[in-house]
Order: structure tokens, then sequence, then C-alpha cells
């Protein structure tokens, strides 16, 4: 627990020292000046309570920045003090940041959830903190009171209080306890259904204050791909926070329909297509779940408990004549609005259309083009809409809705597509909103209606927007720079590709915001990697590499697969070599060796018999790859065969990132085989090349592999400094799984020395950064060190609590080689 919140603190202090300051060295000098102290006097760390933070981090920085009294002490610096509101936010983000990433049952996120029902006492306890500082801290705090997606209903309800009040009633009785609530919300496109289901959602949310889940399958928004059961599932768990997510659909439907008995959550699944989608995502009897849905059908052949299906029918003539009137002032005709809203059916889409246009036009000449129009009533008052907008700038911007790939924006992404600052283009969106020509989401988002999503691309081209093949590049192009921008925060540098240089409308302060914006932007990302790649863009590669990067990272292996394989469908050589390399490492992670190995041969095959040397680079990479699942299966010949052509490889083409890769692969091996004075003369040699190239994950992985040979020699004191060593590097590049490895190997010396409560706490340290990265090897592996310490400490129950938790990791894995091996070493069965 003390290692985990110290990994919060940390956090948070670098992620205050950027918002504090512009200059590498200044922030450098802030972070060493506080993390260098006494690690047991950081806040949280010291046994302190969250509600007490600000008055800690009082007495903390003024051990840096207040001079002693006349008695010698050091008073604490006043809360209105400017480091304090940096500090004070960038902590709070991170505790909930690592509290959401360890999962509910988790100490720390207990912590978390104690601190969360003393908010009010926190804010009153800095009432000198004034200004945006006080609207940032309060809007992170509001924002981890509720882990909510859903949307906040905007438009005018009318007409629909019944269906409204039985949704929230039913919801409202499955919180009680009175059994799992599953409705239907049917209809034709446009009659309201959404808007139904977000305001019963909204009128029940008090009572589902934990859990509240949105997902939109945009089954009908065109360009869209179908959704799949598996797919789904696999979107549901990650905001369920699952860290690992079973990559078959019977164990998905299992932990989704577990994940539905212990907790008391409200989800709406908006726009499914048919029965097939959702049948398997039922909450199981006794669940105290409400599930909500919509449809343009009404899923036929989908049991719903107690009949709960709902049709949107067209208004009530008085309903629907209410929602033309509602918002305009002028004496309407009766007659008229009864004829206008009779010729589009009591529709609420296009009544909703046709309101916004009787606020300037009569209602006579409205109905005559209501007549004209016939079925394309939608499309006409959308461009009579646009028309009537103020200026011109306005309508590009809406142009640029209809251009953008979709299904949702934001406005730094449409400003891409217009040259017009975030700003700018965030102004103008909230005024298209008000016009009803686009939607709010959350996260500051928009999105066309499915309606209008039919005919606005067409508008927008025949709108001629200047310089649509530029228009796309910026967009792709900002695209590509954003998502570097926080995959690198998060998981730091991909250094097999040249880092883009980025300007503060890419940057990110820390990796909690750009994780939300990741998760928040992944349905617009898809789909502008999607339309990249099929316009064989020049930044399709990188854009497409680097989000399945953070998918694959975020055991989001079924959508990461969908990016990677229409890539490897591409003409483009270089697209088919990334996509082939990316499959390979996604089998890998899910310990599919054999597909992993299909992938890494497919990879060989594609740069067979080329002289080009970026493409011997990348057969010298898939060499280390195939040598990796040689060794983790004992295969140790095979595998030294792999590391030694990626060496040639590397050498012939100087790639020493390939090089030093090899060398440690090789170096691992002969530690493994006991030839402990080769493994440290090769992990040196890896070394030598960081030298010439500044290469830190080399550096942080090779000390390592010097640490664990120093160990098995029993040299602690040198095995330790390795470990910590490495640790340092990886926590300054923010390497999360060369942190976990380091974690692992400073708790095998504790081990090892019997200091049993070091090493646990570095074993839980290995498994928190396994579970931050999705690595299921090393959080299996952490599992099996906390085991044998427990073994070795004669607490048999706690070891065959940590056993079971790395064996089941392990058959996951089909990892048959390492499951003998725990079997044979461990009398506990």
């Amino acid at each position: 627990m003390r290692s985990a919140l110290g990994f919060v603190v940390e956090d948070g202090v670098k992620e205050a020292a950027r918002a504090l300051f512009t200059d590498a060295e200044d922030q450098a000098s802030f972070e060493r000046a506080l993390l260098e102290r006494d690690r047991d006097d950081w806040p949280l760390v010291n046994g302190s309570y969250p509600i007490d933070l600000a008055e800690e981090i009082c007495i903390w920085v003024a051990t840096i920045k207040a001079p002693p009294d006349e008695t010698g002490q050091i008073p604490p610096i006043d809360p209105d003090h400017e480091f304090v509101a940096p500090l004070l936010l960038a902590i709070l983000a991170q505790f909930k940041h690592w509290a959401q990433r360890r999962g509910d049952d988790s100490p720390l996120a207990e912590m978390w959830s104690n601190y969360r029902h003393d908010l009010a006492a926190l804010t009153s306890s800095v009432p000198a903190m004034e200004g945006p500082q006080d609207g940032a801290i309060q809007e992170t705090l509001a924002s981890a009171s509720r882990k909510s997606t859903i949307p906040t209903p905007l438009r005018y309800l009318v007409g629909r209080a019944s269906e409204v009040n039985a949704l929230a009633a039913g919801a409202r009785r499955a919180a009680a306890g009175d059994g799992p609530f599953v409705a239907l919300v049917h209809g034709r496109g446009g009659a309201g259904k959404s808007v139904l289901v977000h305001q019963a959602a909204a009128d029940a949310s008090e009572d589902f204050p934990e859990w509240q889940l949105y997902v939109s399958l945009h089954s009908w928004t065109p360009g869209q791909p179908r959704r799949t059961p598996a797919n789904l599932l696999e979107e549901l768990l990650h905001q369920a926070r699952h860290l690992t997510i079973p990559p078959d659909l019977a164990t998905r439907v299992d932990r989704w329909r577990n994940w539905m008995a212990e907790h008391q959550a409200l989800v709406i699944l908006d726009d499914v297509l048919d029965a097939a989608q959702v049948s398997e995502l039922m909450p199981p009897a006794g669940s105290r779940c409400a599930l909500m849905m919509t449809s343009r059908n009404t899923l036929t052949g989908l049991r719903l408990p107690g009949d709960q299906s709902i049709e949107a029918r067209p208004l009530k003539p008085s309903d629907a004549v209410a929602l033309l009137r509602h918002g305009n002032d002028a004496d309407l005709d009766q007659g008229d609005l009864d004829a206008l809203a009779a010729a589009v059916n009591h529709n609420p889409k296009a009544l909703d259309a046709l309101g916004q246009q009787l606020r300037s036009v009569q209602p006579s000449l409205l109905l005559q083009r209501v007549k004209d129009a016939g079925s394309d009533v939608l499309e006409v008052m959308y461009r009579e809409a646009l028309q009537q907008l103020a200026s011109d700038v306005f309508r590009r911007t809406a142009y640029a809705c209809g251009f953008h790939p979709g299904p949702d924006f934001e406005a730094a992404s449409i400003g891409a597509i217009t040259g017009a600052s975030e700003y700018t283009t965030a102004e103008h969106l909230r005024m298209l909103a008000s016009h009803h020509l686009v939607k709010t989401l959350p996260h500051y988002r928009f999105q066309l209606h499915d309606q209008d999503a039919k005919f606005v691309p067409t508008i927008a081209a025949e709108a001629d927007l200047q310089g649509p093949e530029e228009a796309r590049d910026r967009l792709v192009a900002w695209m590509r720079q954003r998502v570097s921008a926080a995959v690198s925060q998060i998981w730091g540098t991909n250094t097999t590709t040249e880092p883009a240089a980025l300007t503060d409308e890419h940057a990110f302060t820390g990796p909690g915001p750009a994780e939300a914006w990741l998760n928040a932007a992944t349905a617009e990302i898809l789909a502008t990697t999607l339309a990249a790649i099929d316009a064989q863009h020049v930044d399709a590669v990188t854009l497409a590499d680097e989000f399945a990067r953070w998918l694959r990272l975020t055991n989001r292996y079924d959508l990461a697969t969908v990016v990677l394989a229409d890539l490897s469908e591409n003409p483009n050589l270089d697209g088919q070599i990334k996509a082939a390399a990316g499959l390979g490492r996604i089998a890998q992670f899910r310990g599919r060796w054999q597909q992993a190995a299909v992938h890494y041969q497919t990879l060989l095959r594609l740069t067979d018999g080329t002289d080009n040397p970026e493409y011997l680079r990348d057969r010298a990479g898939n060499h280390i790859g195939l040598g990796r699942i040689a060794r983790l299966q004992d295969r140790w010949p095979e595998a030294e065969e792999h590391f030694q052509t990626a060496l040639r490889l590397a050498e012939a083409t100087e790639h020493a990132f390939a090089e030093s890769r090899a060398l440690i692969g090789l170096a691992d091996l002969a530690r493994l085989q006991g030839q402990l004075d080769e493994a440290d003369r090769l992990f040196q040699q890896a070394l030598d090349i960081f030298q010439n190239t500044n290469d830190q994950p080399v550096q942080a992985i090779a000390l390592s592999g010097r640490g664990a040979v120093a160990r098995e020699q029993h040299r602690w004191i040198e095995a330790e400094d390795f470990y910590k060593e490495a640790l340092r590097i990886a926590q300054a590049i923010n390497d999360r799984i060369a942190q976990s490895i380091a974690m692992r190997g400073i708790g095998a010396t504790a081990r090892a020395q019997h200091n049993w409560e070091e090493a646990q706490a570095h074993y839980q340290a290995a498994i928190d950064f396994a579970d931050a990265t999705g690595d299921q090897v090393g959080r299996a592996m952490a599992f099996e060190g906390l085991a044998r310490m427990h073994t070795a400490a004669e607490r048999n129950d706690e070891a065959r609590a940590a056993l079971d938790i790395a064996l089941k990791h392990y058959r996951e894995l089909d990892w048959t080689e390492r499951i003998d091996r725990c079997l044979h070493a461990f009398d506990l069965y």
C-alpha cells in the first residue's frame, strides 16, 4: 500500500512540475527537491489521510521554500503558495488514476472511495485557494464521484413522461434489490429513443452512485463497423476498469456477468442492431443492475424480464404542437401547427428541426417546403438551418462536421479541418448545438444525429470545402501527433519510430488526462485511422501503429486487431510490415505463441530478399520476437539462433536498438543456463551500446539483467543497486514494464535475504505496473515471486493464494512449461 502511494505522489510531483515550469531543468530541480527527501516523509506515504493532503503539502513544500523560524523549526507555508494548488490537483488526479487501475477490491481504491465521501471537507480546508485552480480541483473531485459515461439529456422532451417514469422506476427497483431490470425502447429513426433513455437514466442516477456505463453501437451511422458481442464486452469491461480482458467470448461473458452480480450499475446500450449483439450481455438473476437498450428493431428472440419493451411511437398531436411551440414566442396559428406536425407524422426529430425554423419562417411557408421535400424533409430543414446561420465561418464548421469521418468529434479535430483555433471552433460547435445541427456528448465532444449523418457529408461535399485533400491531411496529421503525444505520456516513447515534434495543442499535462482523452476519443480515432488507411495517407501507418499500441497495452486486443488487420490489407508494404509486427505482439501478449510465430514469419516473408536497411531492421526485430517466444517455452537452442540472427542483422544495418535487445536476449539465455559471467558480459555490452544511443529502455532492462546475475551470485548490495538504478531510469521515461521488471528483481533480492515485508511491497508494486500495462506474463511472474516469498516465510495460506493467481494466468497463457515448473517447485497442494 505504501509503495503504491509512493507512485501516486511521485507521478503527481512530476505532473505538477510540468504545470509549474516550462524549462526542463527547472522541472527536474523541483522534482529532485521534493522526491529526493526521505520517502517516508512524503504526503500519504507517511500515513497521513487524503483529507489532510492540502495541509501535508504545505508542510512538505515548506522544507524547500520556507526559512527556519527563531527556534530552528520550519513552519508550514501558506495554502495560497503558488506550489500548493498544482501539487494538490496533480496528486489527486494520480490518486484517482492509480485507484481505478488497481480495481475496486484494492486497498488503494477503498482509500480513494472513503476520501470521496469527504469532498466538502477537503475543499473547505483550502479556503485561500481561488481562481482557476479552485475550479480545476472542483472539477477533478466532481468527476471522481461517479464513474459515468452516459450523455446528459439536453433536448427538450415532451409527451414521454409515462415512458420515462416507467424506465426510471424499473431502474430504481433493481437498485433496491428487486432483481435486475432490462428494458428495450424501439421505434423508427428520429422517434426520440435515445433522449427518452438518457432522461430516464438521469432521473434514476442517484440510485446508481458508482457505475453508469454507456456504449453507442452506431448501428445506423453510415460507415461504422458492426459491433460484435466480443468487442462490446471488451469495451464494457474496459469501462468497468478490468485490467485484464480474456481473449475468448465465453470467459468475457462470465467476467461481465460476475461483475454485474457484484455491482450496482446502470448500463445503456444505444442503437442496437439485433438480438444477437446483446443476448450475452443480460444481467444475472439477483443482480442490482439496470440495462436499457434502444433499437429501431424489436430485437426478436431476446427475452426481456417482465416484457419491458416500449415503443417510441409518434407523438400525440397535442404534444407534437407543444414541441413546435417550444422556444417560439410568436403567436402561431393552431391550425397551421396541426398541419405542420401532421405533415411529418409527428416525428420528434423532424418536429425539432421545424421548431427551429419557425423562429424565422412563417408556418404556411414552412408547410409548403415540407410538402415539396417529401421524404427528404430532414435534409431540407438541415439545409435551411445552415443558410440561416449568421456567418460563413459557422457554416464552414458545420461542413467540417460532415467532412469528418465520425462518429463523433471534438473542437480540436474539427479545427484541424478548418484551420481555426480550438477555442473558436468550440464556440462554433456550441452554437451549432443550440441550433440542433449537432448533438453534445460528455467530455466536450459532439456528433451528428445518425439521421443527419446520412446526408450531411453530401452537403459538405457540395459546399466545396476549400482544399478537401489539405483538410484531410491536417486532420490525419493532427490525430497522429495527438495520439502519439497521449500514448507517449502514458507508456513512454516508442523508440522504434522517430518521435514527432509536439506543440502545446498536442501535449498533455500527465498520464491521467492523456488516458482520459484516448478513452473518450476512441471511436473518433478508430474512424480517422481506418479512413487514413483506406486513403493510403502518408501518416496512416504511424497513426495506426501508435493507436494499436495503446489498444494493445490496455488489453483492447480486439479493436487493435481490427486496426492492424485493415492495415495488413493495405498495398503499402510498410503498413503490412507494421501490421504483422503488431499482430505478432498481440498474439505474444495473449500467450498465443504459435499465432504470434505465424505473424512474425509473415513479416520475414514480406521482407525476404530485400536489401532495404529499414526492412532488414524489421527482420531483426522479428527474430527478437521469435527468440523471446522460444525462450519462454524453454526452447533455448532455437531462441539463441533467433537472437544471433537478429544480432547479425542489427550489426549489418547499424541498428543499435535491435542490437542491444538481441544482446539482452542472449544474456538472459546465458543466465538461465547458469553461464553467469557470460551473461554479465553480454548485459554490459548492451549497456555499452547505450552510451552511443542513449536508449534508456535498453539501459533499464540491461541493468535489471545485471541485477539478476548479481542476485544469483549472492552479491546482494550490488544486485539491489543495479535494480534501483534500472527503476530510476524506467521511472524517468515512464516505462511501466521496465519498472515492473525492476520491482520484481528488488523483491526477489529482499526475499533471498529474508526481508519479507520489503519483498512483499516490491512484488505488489510489480503487480501494479504489470496491471497498468496489461502485462499478463509480468503479473503472473510477480505473483509467483510473491508465492515463493510467502513459502520461504512459512505463510502457506498466503503462498497458496498467490500461486493460484499465478497458475491461473499461466493457464490462460497456455504456458505449460511454467505451470509444470511451479507445480514441481511448490509443495502446497
